[in-house]
């Protein structure tokens, strides 16, 4: 239990945990710290997509209510999908990602 400024932190902690001799399950508990607002979380968002790979950005949107962040539009492939899920993840304040994107 606990909160975490970053997914990867969460991960992590569960990740070294499930070795340990004894371990038999996890309960992951650990919450994500909220930070700025909607509007700053979507326009970071918006700009990492833009650095990732500009010829796809106007194609997703990005919509954030609080922490929770959801993600709509067309991408080509399951990699691109996956991109703008994980940059989602990274931008400071995020607490869910809801990734409604459609490979087409």
């Amino acid at each position: 239990t606990g909160q975490v400024d970053w997914k990867y932190q969460r991960d992590a902690a569960e990740h070294d945990l499930r070795p340990l001799s004894g371990v038999v399950g996890v309960s992951d508990q650990i919450t994500l710290k909220p930070r700025p607002s909607a509007t700053d979380i979507s326009a970071d968002i918006k700009r990492a997509l833009h650095r990732s790979w500009s010829s796809y950005q106007d194609n997703v949107s990005v919509s954030a209510t609080g922490g929770s962040v959801r993600l709509t539009g067309t991408v080509p492939t399951f990699d691109d999908k996956w991109v703008a899920d994980d940059t989602a993840w990274r931008a400071p304040g995020v607490t869910g990602v809801e990734n409604d994107i459609a490979v087409v």
